[in-house]
């Protein structure tokens, strides 16, 4: 199996292990990002987690910030609150900044990756092309570096990885932005509850 496949990425040229090195980086960024946007959510909406601290029912504070990035920007809200800081917006904007941060972490790699992996695919075909019709020139339809037919397996097989990478990181990473923006929205509300207070 192990065989396989390397020999099949064999015949895709040099441009495939580029591409099979982006990959990894490309999956741990999407893990890395799903785990702290999933962290970032919470069950309950802005206003119930306010009154729940407001009430005291999140009396162990170090765990009422790990349940998830809204709770932890409400009591990091309340902090701020309890000082006394006027006008408190400008405060609530520089504390929430780290959690819009955090959210936003390798976002810019992965849009880059899936940009540019179509693009080293067509690299790929390209270089396919040319030897295929150096082939053609040549009129061999076997040589030491594929002829034609390897040429063309060259074209196909870099197309094929290049997509591959790319649209399910395109995909991944627009369910995480939709997700993000939810959160990005809830700092914003929790930030006019508390001006508005």
């Amino acid at each position: 199996m192990y065989t396989e496949v390397l020999t099949h990425y064999s015949a895709g040229g040099w441009m495939i292990w580029p591409m099979v090195a982006i990959t990894p980086v490309l999956w741990y960024a999407l893990g890395y990002r799903y785990v702290i946007i999933r962290k970032g959510f919470s069950k309950h909406n802005v206003r119930t987690i306010m009154r729940g601290h407001q009430k005291g029912s999140f009396k162990d504070v170090e765990k009422a910030k790990s349940k998830s990035m809204i709770h932890a920007a409400v009591i990091h809200a309340n902090e701020l609150k309890k000082q006394k800081m006027t006008p408190i917006r400008p405060y609530l904007d520089e504390a929430f900044a780290s959690y819009i941060s955090e959210t936003n972490k390798y976002g810019t790699l992965i849009r880059t990756i899936v940009y540019v992996a179509p693009l080293m695919g067509l690299l790929g075909t390209v270089t396919g092309m040319i030897e295929t019709f150096d082939a053609l020139q040549d009129m061999t339809l076997h040589s030491a570096s594929g002829g034609i037919a390897g040429g063309i397996s060259q074209a196909l097989i870099t197309t094929q990885l290049g997509l591959t990478i790319a649209i399910p990181g395109l995909l991944i990473n627009v369910f995480l932005d939709k997700r993000k923006e939810r959160i990005e929205r809830e700092l914003n509300q929790l930030k006019d509850i508390i001006c508005s207070q």
